[in-house]
């Protein structure tokens, strides 16, 4: 999809839920990581939203219109769905539409006050815009793959460590370093928040550090 198709695609409503992950370049480091944010729509007359973390909390001074609401660092409408954040045009990463949006739709609205870290922001090694994206879409429950420079999407405190046997899946991250091992889902090996390389089995991608950070082995 081109940009002047996705600037039609966000003039009007969709027909049924749907769900966008977009990610912008960051300003300066725009090759070696993204800011991701949501864009939705809960159907039929139901304008765009766009929803993300942002580095100030309460950036509104003065809310344009009603449609503009921030707790803590979360924001809604903060920008239209296609702004950048000064890196670079923004990009589609995965959409989803349906049930799924609906659980997503969902859950965003259902953490819109209480998101755990919506007084807490750090750029590096997080939580951050994408540590947010990355526990919205585990709560909803939904499959997703974010891009390797997604960097803060695996956040979950200093040291994380997790391991079951059925599915075997194998967690260990710290800011510095980091590895999933899944023989069904995916495999990752993290550095400094982002990954170096990794497959998603699920998705038929590979990740790594530069630019999108996904591409994708099948059509």
């Amino acid at each position: 999809m081109n940009d002047l198709q996705e600037n039609e695609l966000y003039k009007q409503p969709p027909a049924v839920p749907t769900v966008h992950l977009r990610a912008a370049p960051l300003p300066g480091i725009g090759l070696l990581a993204v800011h991701l944010y949501f864009v939705v729509s809960s159907g039929e007359n139901s304008q765009w939203e766009r929803w993300e973390v942002w580095q100030w909390r309460n950036a509104f001074s003065q809310p344009k219109n009603t449609r503009q609401k921030a707790c803590g660092h979360l924001h809604v409408n903060l920008m239209a769905p296609l702004s950048e954040i000064g890196g670079g045009p923004s990009f589609m990463v995965q959409t989803w539409d349906g049930v799924a949006a609906e659980k997503i739709i969902a859950t965003l609205h259902e953490h819109a006050e209480n998101y755990i870290s919506r007084n807490r922001y750090l750029l590096w090694p997080g939580p951050n815009s994408n540590s947010y994206v990355a526990r919205i879409i585990n709560y909803a429950g939904v499959p997703a793959s974010l891009p390797g420079t997604a960097i803060g999407k695996d956040w979950d405190g200093i040291f994380n460590f997790k391991f079951s046997l059925d599915p075997f899946r194998l967690i260990f991250q710290t800011p510095l370093i980091g590895v999933k091992i899944s023989l069904t889902e995916d495999l990752e090996l993290n550095l400094f928040g982002g990954t170096i390389v990794g497959i998603n089995f699920r998705f038929q991608e590979l990740k790594f550090p530069l630019g999108r950070g996904i591409i994708k082995l099948s059509p």
